[in-house]
């Protein structure tokens, strides 16, 4: 069941989170504020209306915030999208103070919480999150888009945004929510798996099939780890899980790729003493536990770059790394140099180890780089 958009929006509370700009290592001073009002318009077909959803703070002395959603409701499948697509922070002026002084800050997450325990909201985004209940909410956590110009207000964009988006409708029965789901899960874009034929397309039937072919697939399930020296121990052990009636065989890190942290390789490089033959070897592996009716599943880390990846950080770091700040170097660096100074060239602010709403207590823990 759709749920209009006049009993949605007043049990709404939205919480942002801002930071302080600052261009230094420290990390900016940051608050909350609540958005506690709100205004909308419709517009669109009728088939899929859709309108303009704007929250705004008051009563601020620092900033004024404005978020602003583009609402759909998509009459003929039962739900309704709202997807982020503008944030604006601007100082307050107050007859204390010029421009100049006012602190400037920037938003980095935005809380959406919702009173009706009887409607669903679906994340349309990874870094949309879902806290599981109404009152845990949802959680914008890609609302900083960082320019070169030093504008630190996000653009408006399209209504599947950058900045995330979720799916709502009113509670129903669980057949009738697993059509909905199906529905969001073909006409909202979502990432679905590499399976289409060359003339195929993503469809709900489609969807379903996957689903009824998955859970066919791996209604019965069994996995056992495997270690071993070289392949044929390896093969041995797929040997072994036959026998045990298992499905499959899951090899940790350590054993296909000789190591744990990436320290000095690439994250798929694999274990030169079991697969002398890279992943020729490892295809063999693979056919080989096939043609016992056995899969082959690894565990790997996918977001591990070290410090001396051959591929990104040689002597030139690639430029595509991901950076917090930027800076000139102020001396040269010699062999005997202890201490570098770098002056910030105020183009992005500093913002990590973020403590808002349930983040890791340990922040800043993981490396940062700076572009110097």
């Amino acid at each position: 069941m759709i749920v209009p958009w006049e009993d949605f929006l007043p049990q709404l509370t939205l919480i942002i989170e801002l930071q302080e700009i600052v261009y230094t290592i420290e990390d900016g001073k940051r608050r909350c504020i609540q958005l506690d009002s709100y205004t909308y318009e419709e517009s669109g077909q009728e088939d899929c209306k859709q309108c303009d959803i704007v929250f705004t703070s008051k009563n601020d002395d620092t900033s004024v915030v404005r978020v602003t959603f583009i609402g759909r409701i998509v009459l003929n499948h039962d739900y309704s999208t709202m997807n982020l697509v503008q944030v604006d922070v601007s100082p307050t002026l107050t007859s204390s103070s010029s421009k100049d002084e006012c602190s400037r800050e920037h938003a980095t997450k935005l809380k959406l919480i919702w009173k009706d325990e009887s409607i669903r909201l679906f994340p349309l985004k990874a870094e949309t999150l879902l806290g599981g209940t109404p009152g845990n909410g949802i959680v914008f956590s890609n609302l900083l888009n960082r320019k070169m110009d030093g504008n630190f207000s996000t653009s408006r964009c399209d209504h599947q945004s950058e900045f995330g988006g979720v799916a709502l409708w009113k509670d129903k029965s669980e057949s009738d929510q697993d059509e909905i789901l199906y529905n969001v899960w073909v006409n909202e874009k979502l990432p679905h798996p590499k399976i289409l034929e060359q003339d195929e397309t993503w469809t709900v039937p489609r969807a379903k099939q996957f689903v009824d072919e998955y859970i066919a697939k791996f209604r019965r399930y069994g996995e056992v780890y495997i270690n071993g020296e070289n392949l044929d121990e390896l093969k041995q052990c797929v040997d072994h899980a036959k026998k045990i009636h298992m499905t499959s065989v899951y090899m940790h890190i350590n054993t296909w790729g000789g190591r744990y942290q990436p320290f000095d390789k690439e994250t798929y490089d694999l274990n030169p003493k079991i697969f002398p033959n890279g992943w020729d070897d490892f295809k063999e592996l693979k056919t080989y536990a096939e043609s016992k009716g056995i899969g082959v599943a690894i565990r790997t880390l996918s977001h591990s770059i070290s410090l001396k990846n051959p591929k990104y950080c040689s002597k030139i770091p690639d430029d595509r790394l991901s950076h917090f700040w930027r800076g000139t170097l102020v001396n040269e660096i010699g062999p005997n140099t202890t201490e570098i100074i770098i002056q910030s060239d105020k183009t992005l602010p500093t913002s990590y180890g973020s403590r808002f709403f349930g983040a890791r207590p340990n922040p800043g823990t993981h490396r940062n780089w700076v572009h110097i």
